[in-house]
């Protein structure tokens, strides 16, 4: 009964609202709150743009870093050509990233849920569904009369496979299983990658020397300056 009870957290990580999950610091009367505000993962300049980021926010959080840390924060591709980590919201983006790089001549390795087998697969899952797009029933498709029942399911349910099956196939049309079949047997271990590439979920507790941010954080981004 003595002992002291210390609750740690972040209310603004409540990934797991829609299904159901609370912010139990709610629910915590009559306590004492400190924030977490010292990082050793970057430097004053990085730490002045999370502050402004916060700030327009509206959640003023001062940032501390250890002074030996060395950073510089750049708006232009051309200040940073060649990042050893690009950070995405989505998988989506992931993807497309991916692709790129590739073609860039690049090695590319990919941390999270797009693994060799999950591109497999969803190198199949493209395939039926630009044959439905092009008129034909797969079996695997077959509650779906057509592809845009099938595109408005994935938006409606937020599935996230169809969502990005359907995206790949408007763009790039029946040579999404091939694409996605040279990422697949092209994808390297980390330690031998020219990029990363990953969502910042995925990314977080991990640190690259050169990060880039990936165009899918663009509505995040203002044009103002201070």
């Amino acid at each position: 009964r003595r002992t002291q009870q210390i609750y740690m957290g972040d209310p603004d990580q409540s990934i797991y609202a829609f299904r159901g999950a609370t912010n139990a610091f709610s629910f915590l009367d009559d306590l004492a709150y400190y924030s977490l505000t010292t990082s050793f993962r970057f430097g004053r300049h990085i730490a002045a743009l999370a502050e402004r980021i916060l700030d327009a926010a509206g959640t003023h959080l001062p940032i501390r870093v250890l002074p030996r840390q060395i950073d510089r924060v750049v708006t232009a591709h051309e200040q940073c050509p060649d990042p050893s980590v690009i950070l995405t919201r989505s998988q989506q983006q992931v993807l497309d990233t991916a692709l790129g790089e590739h073609t860039r001549g690049r090695k590319v390795a990919i941390i999270g849920n797009l693994e060799a087998a999950r591109l497999q697969q969803l190198g199949t899952l493209a395939a039926d569904v630009y044959a439905l797009r092009e008129g034909q029933q797969p079996p695997r498709l077959a509650k779906f009369s057509s592809f845009q029942t099938l595109k408005w399911y994935a938006e409606k349910k937020n599935a996230a496979q169809l969502r990005i099956a359907v995206s790949l196939v408007e763009r790039y049309g029946d040579r999404v299983p091939d694409l996605l079949e040279t990422l697949r047997s092209e994808v390297v271990p980390q330690d031998q990658a020219d990029v990363i590439v990953s969502t910042a979920h995925a990314f977080k507790g991990r640190q690259g020397a050169r990060v880039g941010i990936a165009g899918d954080f663009r509505p995040f981004a203002t044009a103002h300056s201070s």
